[in-house]
Protein backbone atom coordinates (compact mmCIF):
# COMPACT_ATOMS: atom_id res chain seq x y z
CA UNK A 1 0.00 0.00 0.00
CA UNK A 2 1.64 3.40 -1.02
CA UNK A 3 2.43 5.80 1.65
CA UNK A 4 0.47 9.30 2.12
CA UNK A 5 1.73 11.69 0.60
CA UNK A 6 1.11 14.21 3.43
CA UNK A 7 2.37 12.01 5.84
CA UNK A 8 6.02 12.86 6.89
CA UNK A 9 8.61 10.01 7.64
CA UNK A 10 9.52 9.24 11.34
CA UNK A 11 12.55 8.95 11.90
CA UNK A 12 14.43 5.81 13.56
CA UNK A 13 14.37 5.99 18.06
CA UNK A 14 17.85 6.20 18.29
CA UNK A 15 18.84 8.43 15.45
CA UNK A 16 20.17 11.68 16.58
CA UNK A 17 17.70 13.56 14.67
CA UNK A 18 15.50 11.52 17.85
CA UNK A 19 17.92 12.33 20.19
CA UNK A 20 17.55 15.26 19.66
CA UNK A 21 14.22 16.28 19.71
CA UNK A 22 13.59 14.33 23.03
CA UNK A 23 16.40 17.31 24.50
CA UNK A 24 14.26 20.12 23.38
CA UNK A 25 11.48 20.91 25.35
CA UNK A 26 7.94 20.96 23.96
CA UNK A 27 6.49 24.43 22.56
CA UNK A 28 4.22 26.27 24.74
CA UNK A 29 1.77 26.18 21.49
CA UNK A 30 0.35 23.00 20.22
CA UNK A 31 1.75 23.36 16.17
CA UNK A 32 -1.09 24.00 13.96
CA UNK A 33 -1.72 21.26 11.55
CA UNK A 34 -0.95 21.23 7.96
CA UNK A 35 -3.72 21.86 5.28
CA UNK A 36 -5.32 18.71 5.11
CA UNK A 37 -4.18 16.83 7.90
CA UNK A 38 -6.02 15.86 11.08
CA UNK A 39 -4.00 15.96 14.34
CA UNK A 40 -3.33 13.53 16.33
CA UNK A 41 -5.57 14.23 19.49
CA UNK A 42 -8.59 14.91 17.12
CA UNK A 43 -7.60 11.39 15.34
CA UNK A 44 -10.24 8.77 15.89
CA UNK A 45 -12.83 10.97 16.94
CA UNK A 46 -15.92 11.57 14.09
CA UNK A 47 -16.04 14.81 13.39
CA UNK A 48 -18.34 17.33 14.69
CA UNK A 49 -20.90 17.88 12.09
CA UNK A 50 -21.44 21.42 10.98
CA UNK A 51 -24.95 22.99 12.68
CA UNK A 52 -27.58 23.48 9.44
CA UNK A 53 -28.52 26.86 7.99
CA UNK A 54 -31.62 27.88 9.15
CA UNK A 55 -33.15 27.94 5.66
CA UNK A 56 -34.04 31.80 4.60
CA UNK A 57 -37.30 32.58 4.30
CA UNK A 58 -38.84 33.46 0.23
CA UNK A 59 -38.71 37.11 -0.42
CA UNK A 60 -42.73 36.59 -1.45
CA UNK A 61 -43.69 35.38 2.27
CA UNK A 62 -45.70 38.22 4.47
CA UNK A 63 -44.64 38.13 7.84
CA UNK A 64 -47.50 36.11 10.30
CA UNK A 65 -50.15 38.03 11.03
CA UNK A 66 -50.16 38.77 14.91
CA UNK A 67 -53.56 37.11 16.20
CA UNK A 68 -56.35 39.57 16.82
CA UNK A 69 -55.04 41.90 14.61
CA UNK A 70 -55.70 41.89 10.65
CA UNK A 71 -52.44 41.80 8.31
CA UNK A 72 -51.66 44.77 6.28
CA UNK A 73 -53.69 43.64 2.76
CA UNK A 74 -56.44 42.47 4.81
CA UNK A 75 -56.41 45.76 6.61
CA UNK A 76 -56.42 47.39 3.97
CA UNK A 77 -59.25 45.61 2.22
CA UNK A 78 -62.88 47.47 3.32
CA UNK A 79 -65.13 45.04 4.80
CA UNK A 80 -68.47 43.94 2.92
CA UNK A 81 -70.79 46.48 4.43
CA UNK A 82 -68.29 48.98 4.61
CA UNK A 83 -67.72 48.72 0.50
CA UNK A 84 -71.85 48.64 -0.18
CA UNK A 85 -72.39 51.25 1.88
CA UNK A 86 -69.36 53.67 0.07
CA UNK A 87 -70.85 52.16 -3.42
CA UNK A 88 -74.84 53.24 -2.69
CA UNK A 89 -75.54 56.62 -3.69
CA UNK A 90 -76.37 59.10 -2.10
CA UNK A 91 -80.14 59.25 -0.63
CA UNK A 92 -82.12 61.80 -1.98
CA UNK A 93 -83.35 64.77 0.52
CA UNK A 94 -87.12 64.55 0.71
CA UNK A 95 -88.51 67.61 -0.74
CA UNK A 96 -89.62 70.38 1.25
CA UNK A 97 -93.20 70.40 3.01
CA UNK A 98 -94.79 73.35 1.01
CA UNK A 99 -95.98 76.35 3.52
CA UNK A 100 -99.17 76.37 2.49
CA UNK A 101 -100.11 73.15 3.27
CA UNK A 102 -99.35 73.51 6.91
CA UNK A 103 -100.85 76.75 6.96
CA UNK A 104 -104.20 75.46 5.61
CA UNK A 105 -104.42 71.98 6.60
CA UNK A 106 -106.49 73.50 10.18
CA UNK A 107 -109.16 74.49 7.61
CA UNK A 108 -109.97 71.88 6.01
CA UNK A 109 -112.07 68.72 6.39
CA UNK A 110 -111.01 65.33 6.95
CA UNK A 111 -112.66 64.10 3.87
CA UNK A 112 -110.11 63.99 1.38
CA UNK A 113 -106.99 62.57 2.74
CA UNK A 114 -105.38 60.48 -0.11
CA UNK A 115 -105.32 60.34 -4.01
CA UNK A 116 -107.65 57.08 -3.56
CA UNK A 117 -110.58 59.30 -1.54
CA UNK A 118 -110.07 61.65 -4.89
CA UNK A 119 -110.83 59.08 -7.15
CA UNK A 120 -113.65 57.96 -5.23
CA UNK A 121 -115.02 61.50 -5.20
CA UNK A 122 -114.38 61.23 -8.89
CA UNK A 123 -116.55 58.27 -9.85
CA UNK A 124 -119.81 59.32 -7.88
CA UNK A 125 -119.89 62.53 -10.18
CA UNK A 126 -118.67 60.97 -13.36
CA UNK A 127 -122.07 59.78 -14.72
CA UNK A 128 -123.79 63.19 -13.71
CA UNK A 129 -120.84 65.03 -15.22
CA UNK A 130 -120.97 62.92 -18.66
CA UNK A 131 -124.60 63.79 -18.87
CA UNK A 132 -124.38 67.46 -18.63
CA UNK A 133 -120.65 68.92 -16.62
CA UNK A 134 -121.74 71.95 -14.69
CA UNK A 135 -120.00 75.43 -15.24
CA UNK A 136 -116.10 75.22 -14.24
CA UNK A 137 -116.10 71.63 -14.47
CA UNK A 138 -115.66 68.52 -16.90
CA UNK A 139 -114.09 65.10 -17.74
CA UNK A 140 -110.80 64.53 -19.20
CA UNK A 141 -110.02 61.39 -21.08
CA UNK A 142 -106.85 60.17 -20.89
CA UNK A 143 -104.96 57.12 -22.23
CA UNK A 144 -103.65 54.60 -19.53
CA UNK A 145 -99.99 54.99 -19.86
CA UNK A 146 -99.49 51.01 -19.17
CA UNK A 147 -102.25 49.48 -20.37
CA UNK A 148 -103.33 51.21 -23.63
CA UNK A 149 -106.76 52.00 -21.80
CA UNK A 150 -108.99 55.14 -21.54
CA UNK A 151 -108.84 56.83 -18.09
CA UNK A 152 -111.43 59.40 -17.03
CA UNK A 153 -111.19 61.93 -14.33
CA UNK A 154 -113.95 64.56 -13.24
CA UNK A 155 -112.08 68.01 -12.91
CA UNK A 156 -112.59 71.73 -12.14
CA UNK A 157 -111.19 73.49 -15.37
CA UNK A 158 -111.76 76.63 -16.95
CA UNK A 159 -111.93 77.81 -20.24
CA UNK A 160 -110.56 80.82 -21.94
CA UNK A 161 -110.71 80.47 -26.04
CA UNK A 162 -109.38 77.71 -27.03
CA UNK A 163 -107.50 76.70 -23.84
CA UNK A 164 -109.01 74.84 -20.93
CA UNK A 165 -106.50 75.28 -17.78
CA UNK A 166 -106.95 72.70 -14.73
CA UNK A 167 -104.56 71.92 -11.57
CA UNK A 168 -103.71 68.29 -10.51
CA UNK A 169 -104.74 68.75 -6.63
CA UNK A 170 -103.03 67.71 -3.32
CA UNK A 171 -104.80 67.86 -0.38
CA UNK A 172 -103.18 69.08 2.75
CA UNK A 173 -102.85 65.45 3.97
CA UNK A 174 -101.24 64.63 0.92
CA UNK A 175 -98.92 67.58 0.78
CA UNK A 176 -97.83 67.39 3.98
CA UNK A 177 -96.36 63.56 3.73
CA UNK A 178 -95.99 63.76 0.06
CA UNK A 179 -95.59 67.12 -1.41
CA UNK A 180 -94.14 65.86 -5.27
CA UNK A 181 -96.55 63.08 -5.56
CA UNK A 182 -98.38 62.90 -8.87
CA UNK A 183 -101.53 61.82 -9.83
CA UNK A 184 -102.07 58.80 -12.03
CA UNK A 185 -103.68 60.71 -15.13
CA UNK A 186 -100.87 63.58 -15.03
CA UNK A 187 -98.49 60.50 -15.49
CA UNK A 188 -100.72 59.49 -18.44
CA UNK A 189 -100.57 63.03 -19.88
CA UNK A 190 -96.60 63.15 -19.51
CA UNK A 191 -96.61 59.58 -21.47
CA UNK A 192 -99.65 60.46 -24.18
CA UNK A 193 -100.43 64.29 -24.30
CA UNK A 194 -103.33 63.91 -26.31
CA UNK A 195 -106.38 64.08 -24.50
CA UNK A 196 -110.45 64.44 -24.79
CA UNK A 197 -112.57 67.01 -22.63
CA UNK A 198 -116.02 66.57 -22.15
CA UNK A 199 -117.02 70.11 -20.99
CA UNK A 200 -120.18 72.82 -21.27
CA UNK A 201 -120.49 73.20 -25.12
CA UNK A 202 -119.53 69.88 -25.93
CA UNK A 203 -116.55 67.24 -26.21
CA UNK A 204 -113.03 68.17 -27.90
CA UNK A 205 -109.55 66.81 -28.53
CA UNK A 206 -107.03 69.12 -27.53
CA UNK A 207 -103.40 68.58 -26.30
CA UNK A 208 -102.51 68.70 -22.97
CA UNK A 209 -99.36 69.69 -21.05
CA UNK A 210 -98.08 71.46 -17.68
CA UNK A 211 -97.17 75.14 -17.44
CA UNK A 212 -94.01 76.60 -16.34
CA UNK A 213 -93.48 79.49 -18.59
CA UNK A 214 -94.33 82.47 -15.87
CA UNK A 215 -96.97 84.58 -18.02
CA UNK A 216 -99.21 81.51 -19.08
CA UNK A 217 -98.64 80.93 -15.44
CA UNK A 218 -99.84 83.84 -14.50
CA UNK A 219 -102.82 83.85 -16.72
CA UNK A 220 -103.77 80.24 -15.37
CA UNK A 221 -103.91 81.54 -12.18
CA UNK A 222 -106.41 84.37 -12.89
CA UNK A 223 -108.60 82.05 -14.79
CA UNK A 224 -108.93 79.53 -12.35
CA UNK A 225 -108.79 81.28 -8.96
CA UNK A 226 -110.92 84.39 -9.82
CA UNK A 227 -113.54 82.74 -11.26
CA UNK A 228 -116.22 81.35 -8.82
CA UNK A 229 -119.42 79.25 -10.18
CA UNK A 230 -122.30 77.82 -8.54
CA UNK A 231 -120.95 74.22 -8.43
CA UNK A 232 -117.96 75.45 -6.76
CA UNK A 233 -119.97 76.34 -3.38
CA UNK A 234 -120.87 72.76 -3.42
CA UNK A 235 -116.94 71.75 -3.69
CA UNK A 236 -115.57 74.52 -1.45
CA UNK A 237 -118.22 72.85 1.63
CA UNK A 238 -116.60 69.13 0.94
CA UNK A 239 -113.36 70.62 1.48
CA UNK A 240 -113.35 73.66 3.90
CA UNK A 241 -114.93 74.07 7.71
CA UNK A 242 -118.05 76.33 8.01
CA UNK A 243 -120.27 77.46 5.45
CA UNK A 244 -118.84 78.38 1.94
CA UNK A 245 -118.37 81.94 0.60
CA UNK A 246 -117.00 83.34 -2.60
CA UNK A 247 -114.08 84.46 -0.36
CA UNK A 248 -113.61 80.77 1.07
CA UNK A 249 -114.01 79.70 -2.58
CA UNK A 250 -111.11 81.83 -4.02
CA UNK A 251 -108.67 80.81 -1.21
CA UNK A 252 -109.20 77.41 -2.24
CA UNK A 253 -108.64 77.91 -5.04
CA UNK A 254 -105.27 79.81 -4.40
CA UNK A 255 -104.49 76.60 -2.66
CA UNK A 256 -105.01 74.09 -5.04
CA UNK A 257 -103.06 76.37 -7.47
CA UNK A 258 -100.14 77.55 -5.27
CA UNK A 259 -99.27 73.25 -3.86
CA UNK A 260 -100.95 71.41 -7.30
CA UNK A 261 -99.54 70.76 -10.70
CA UNK A 262 -100.99 73.05 -13.24
CA UNK A 263 -102.04 72.28 -16.52
CA UNK A 264 -103.83 73.45 -19.77
CA UNK A 265 -105.56 71.59 -22.66
CA UNK A 266 -104.83 73.19 -26.45
CA UNK A 267 -108.16 72.57 -27.59
CA UNK A 268 -108.25 71.27 -31.34
CA UNK A 269 -111.02 72.69 -33.93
Amino acid sequence: MADDPEKPAEAPPDSPAAKAGADQPPSSAPAEPLKGEVSRTDAGKPAAAAPAAKPAAPASAAPPATAGKPSGAEAAKPSVPAAKAAAAPAAKAPAAKPPAAAEHAPKHKRLIRSARDGRILSALMLPMFLVRPPSGFGVITTTGRKTGKTRRKCIRMTRRGNRAYMVQLRPPEVAMTRPAIVAAWVWNIRSDPNVELRIRGGTFAGVARELEDPAELAEAREALCETVNLFDYGECSVHLRGLPTRSKVKELHHYWFDTGIPLVVELVD
